[in-house]
């Protein structure tokens, strides 16, 4: 877990770097070419007599001889102890004048790692002797183990008494550069569709999963240190926008690139390259035949979407593997419906999902469960015949927790609300829906703006709301029922012989379908 963790720490932020395990519990790390010589153990409880709330890791006198052959050889020795409960490191000073004649042991506290995983970082001051066996105060420095670079970065002051408000400035703009991952991301939507809204469906996405990954670390430090204002626009669809701009660039300033972009006219001016991200694509995904290997780059971006949807920092690091990997899905994340803000793809074979449903309309509780089932079902077969349908005419296809289904068409949104019904809820189920739509619109649209709303009055986008029933409700549904679709801007709309059907006032509105 601590190697995974610290390679992945290091390669996330795109530093040159190499790392190798010399022997058990023995890191060596090389970066920007100073040596560093890691011991590193899991922080363990305390020991008898000593305070509940004692945390320490132990150097015995065959390892401290071991770490000092080591900085004879101008090695800079980490002492780094792990909490896998807070998924926090921490760091004790060493040095020459350390006691060589006995086993020592190094301490920290359960509130130090605590507030270390709710801030990013927290001091522990202790007494200990020194060689000369004089009282001494030292102190040890806990982290989030992502922030770990930092402390190569700093290993020289970290033990200073100024270091903290040092510290604290250096994460406010940790999490600011875009990681290799959320670079990889935006590599491959560049490939497939740039240029692209950026309040496209794809867009959000990645705006999304970039979120997700970051709050997956714990990077607190993006809530806690930052304004209110910057962590609430942190990897907005407007930022991920200007990466794929900088991308853009970077590629039709490269003498190789700049013959495989597509869109030729698409050019934007004083627009700064990302060269960062050009590396990565120049290094991970070219042929030798100087062409971009696509399928490895959107097999890759795959990788990443799930390990990010799996909510396992194990998975995310590389600890555990994700199983069943083939053709960019995983079973089990891909279609993780856990969060409710994300739309995901959907899959024309997913399993179904159940249908809102009131049992308050069966007094048997046996009937209601079948009624419930046969709801299920039929919910599920309308979905999935306006997904075909959206599939034949090559149109996105999205849903999440809450939405049934939404998709794209020449640049408004299309979202869909779906309800079966009979003789004795059409009117609860049809007021329902109209209010699940409202909800959804307002959060998706003007709340989060992850879909098409009219803000801009001179280009009027928006996203259209559909009420789509699994059969036509001219016999049940009455005249001011009708008049509140239409004052609510809902278009009513039903499967009649497997197409979408809708009274003649509305079939302007479902042509496109048709």
């Amino acid at each position: 877990m601590i190697y995974n963790l610290i390679n992945y720490s290091l390669e996330q932020k795109l530093y040159d770097y190499s790392f190798k395990q010399i022997e058990d519990n023995l890191l060596e790390i090389i970066f920007n070419e100073d040596k560093f010589l890691v011991y590193h153990s899991n922080i363990q409880g305390p020991v008898n007599k000593r305070p509940t709330s004692e945390r320490r890791i132990q150097l015995n006198p065959k390892l401290k001889e071991t770490l000092h052959s080591y900085m004879g050889e101008d090695y800079k020795i980490v002492l780094l102890g792990f909490d896998k409960i807070t998924n926090t490191f921490s760091f004790w000073n060493y040095g020459y004048n350390i006691n060589m004649r006995s086993t020592q042991s190094l301490p920290t506290r359960i509130q130090t790692l605590n507030k270390a995983k709710a801030v990013g970082f927290d001091f522990h001051y202790y007494k200990n002797r020194n060689l000369a066996d004089r009282p001494t105060t030292e102190h040890s420095f806990a982290i989030n183990a992502f922030l770990f670079p930092l402390i190569l970065e700093n290993h020289q002051i970290i033990f200073n008494r100024d270091f903290p408000d040092i510290f604290r400035k250096k994460i406010q703009n940790w999490n600011k550069p875009y990681t290799k991952n959320d670079r990889i991301l935006c590599l491959d939507l560049y490939w497939k569709k740039y240029p692209i809204n950026r309040n496209s469906i794809e867009v959000s996405e990645i705006s999304e999963l970039c979120n997700r990954r970051s709050d997956l670390l714990n990077f607190i430090p993006k809530r806690f240190f930052y304004q209110k204002d910057q962590a609430k626009n942190f990897r907005n669809n407007n930022g991920i926008s200007r990466k794929l701009e900088n991308i853009d660039s970077a590629c039709r300033k490269d003498p190789v690139l700049k013959n495989l972009v597509v869109n030729k006219d698409s050019k934007k001016k004083g627009v700064i390259p990302d060269d960062y991200t050009k590396e990565i694509l120049l290094r991970e995904f070219m042929t030798k035949s100087n062409t971009i290997d696509k399928k490895k780059l959107s097999k890759t971006a795959g990788i990443i979407k799930n390990k990010i949807l799996s909510k396992s920092i194990e998975i995310l690091i590389g600890e555990r593997k994700i199983d069943n990997f083939e053709n960019g899905k995983v079973e089990g994340f891909i279609n993780d419906e856990s969060h409710p803000n994300l739309l995901l793809d959907f899959d024309l074979n997913r399993s179904q999902k159940e249908s809102d449903f009131n049992e308050g309309d069966y007094a048997d509780p046996v009937e209601s469960i079948i009624a419930r089932l046969e709801a299920s079902k039929e919910h599920n077969n309308v979905v999935k015949k306006l997904a075909f349908i959206c599939h034949k005419k090559k149109l996105i296809k999205k849903y999440s927790l809450n939405i049934d289904f939404y998709t794209e068409y020449k640049n408004r949104g299309k979202l869909f609300e779906i309800k079966t019904f009979n003789k004795s809820n059409f009117k609860s189920q049809l007021r329902h829906a109209i209010a699940q739509l409202k909800e959804y619109y307002f959060k998706h649209a003007i709340y989060l703006k992850k879909i098409p709303n009219r803000s801009n009055l001179l280009i009027l986008k928006d996203t259209d709301l559909f009420v789509l029933l699994n059969k036509s409700p001219e016999e049940f549904i009455e005249k001011e029922q009708i008049e509140f679709l239409k004052n609510q801007n809902i278009i009513l709309c039903w499967f009649q012989n497997d197409q979408v059907s809708t009274c003649i006032e509305n079939k302007p509105a479902i042509k496109w379908l048709l």
